[in-house]
């Protein structure tokens, strides 16, 4: 007589998934204003960068500069840089121009 045994083996599977990919940024247009002479600078407002993620979700961590702040005459580049919840990271700019001139009507005289 033979006797047939069934053996039941069961294993755990570990399926980790390494997320790579680093957030997509999207910043605002540059951004340029021409201000009256001896004015120094001007507030400006602009919104925010945004970022898409493969999660669903990343974070501002770090930008320069923020809207609503007094910008000096010349060239400001303004940096945001985004995380994902996997660390991965990723950065986009654009600049804001204060050009200090005399303004007449529609037409700027720059100094």
């Amino acid at each position: 007589m033979i006797s047939t045994q069934r053996i039941s083996l069961i294993e755990n599977v570990f399926l980790f998934v390494v997320d790579g990919t680093p957030p997509v940024p999207r910043c605002p247009d540059d951004i340029q204003r021409t201000i009256d002479i001896n004015t120094g600078g001007l507030t400006i407002t602009f919104e925010d960068a945004t970022a898409t993620d493969n999660s669903g979700t990343a974070t501002i961590v770090s930008q320069t500069h923020r809207s609503g702040q007094f910008f000096l005459v010349g060239v400001t580049e303004v940096t945001y840089i985004f995380q994902d919840p996997s660390n991965n990271r990723a950065e986009c700019s654009f600049t804001i121009t204060v050009i200090e001139g005399k303004v007449k009507g529609n037409v700027v005289y720059l100094v």
